[in-house]
């Protein structure tokens, strides 16, 4: 009963890993990101750890060590998305004032036969 006590959490902890790295991977292809590396090597370390509990194919042991190398790639897959998301973040922010200062230069400007505002609604 002990060796099933354990087994179940790290299925589940296989199946986090390839829901985590599912979402990163569409994550990537969708914002044409690339570096689609650790993102599936994260799904195939859950295959593994999933693959690995079943009874009779790998003892307690390994079973524990491949969940931990599962959990490091897991963090350290989590951080570079974090990085990535980050600095693709501050790229926008930081080209923010020249595409306000080319909306400004290139709009047109007010007609002043036109009255301020929009007129009221009856």
């Amino acid at each position: 009963m002990g060796s099933l006590q354990l087994r179940i959490p790290l299925f589940l902890l296989g199946a986090v890993a390839i829901l985590s790295g599912g979402l990163k991977t569409r994550a990537r292809v969708r914002a044409y990101q690339g570096g689609l590396g650790l993102a599936l090597l994260e799904i195939l370390a859950g295959i593994a750890l999933m693959g690995s509990t079943a009874p009779g194919v790998a003892t307690d042991g390994t079973i524990i060590v491949l969940a931990k190398v599962t959990g490091v790639i897991i963090v350290i897959s989590s951080v570079a998305q974090a990085l990535k998301a980050h600095k693709l973040s501050k790229a926008r922010e930081e080209s923010e004032g020249g595409r306000l200062y080319s909306q400004i230069k290139y709009s047109e400007p007010p007609n002043p036969e036109l009255p301020e505002g929009d007129p009221p609604l009856t």
